[in-house]
């Protein structure tokens, strides 16, 4: 079983959907919107090792992962 393809999010369309402005959800974060609104092609194995070894702090204040045998850390 392989990771599922995920389908693409348009902000305008569930914007227009709900009547109401979502851009202000997505715009804090650079790329989001873009990422979220385009397919991409992924390293199935960069996917599950992310995942399996993905750690967010009790305070939601950061995620920790491992890439290529090195922990990363990035924070809010």
């Amino acid at each position: 079983m392989g990771v599922f393809r995920h389908t693409v999010l348009s902000i305008l369309r569930m914007s227009s959907v709900i009547r109401r402005d979502l851009q202000q959800y997505f715009s804090h974060i650079p790329g989001l919107e873009y990422l979220l609104e385009h397919r991409h092609v992924y390293v199935e194995e960069w996917v599950r090792v992310f995942y399996a070894t993905l750690y967010i702090g009790e305070d939601r204040e950061f995620i920790q992962f491992m890439f290529q045998g090195q922990a990363y850390r990035l924070y809010r």
